[in-house]
């Protein structure tokens, strides 16, 4: 298991087991993960899929996002009851979906089946969500990208999509409704379908 990492660590770190020309895609703080490859490593990266993923998670000024004390709050609840903390986290991945107890069921099983992270790498997870913002990097970028949203997000607001077309203007956007912040989950097929037309 990785220590604490940043971003352009986590690049580095990954970028020697990815062929060159790759297909990457990156979901939620890995769509940050992601997207800082392509900056770093434009040799890695044929093509980027970005998914319920934002270039600043956090909420600024004239920028939608999770706001600093929702986000302060889980990094305090961590601490005093990770495992119920967890749960409540994934739980919001699927917010608002149709079947939204089914689709938490499964993510957290698919996370459960990992390795469990530590609380210091889940803290700085939280902290690189909190801080970092790559939108004045999106245009160095020269990967063809698609970005996947949810409609029903609650962690990547849909009024961020529009903004986020006119600071990254070479990437297409596509929005599933009724999906939330997992939507590989809640709407594979539609999901799949996206992947497939972009990559061929």
């Amino acid at each position: 298991p990785f220590d604490t990492l940043n971003l352009n660590e986590m690049a580095s770190h990954i970028a020697p087991h990815i062929p060159p020309q790759s297909v990457v895609l990156g979901w939620s703080l890995g769509g940050l993960v992601a997207a800082q490859l392509a900056i770093d490593f434009k040799e890695k990266v044929k093509q980027l899929i970005f998914v319920a993923s934002s270039p600043c998670f956090s909420q600024r000024e004239q920028w939608p996002g999770i706001s600093p004390e929702v986000l302060g709050n889980f990094q305090t609840q961590l601490a005093t009851d990770f495992r119920r903390t967890i749960e409540r986290f994934i739980a919001l991945q699927s917010l608002g979906t149709e079947n939204a107890s089914l689709n938490t069921r499964t993510l957290k099983q698919a996370i459960v089946d990992q390795p469990q992270a530590s609380l210091a790498v889940l803290n700085q997870g939280l902290t690189i969500l909190q801080n970092d913002d790559l939108r004045q990097k999106l245009p160095s970028i020269t990967a063809p990208t698609l970005r996947i949203y949810g409609a029903l997000d609650s962690l990547v607001p849909r009024k961020s999509i529009p903004l986020t077309d006119k600071l990254w203007p070479t990437s297409q956007s596509i929005v599933i409704e009724h999906a939330a912040h997992a939507p590989f989950i809640s709407h594979p097929q539609q999901f799949c379908e996206a992947i497939i037309k972009f990559t061929h």
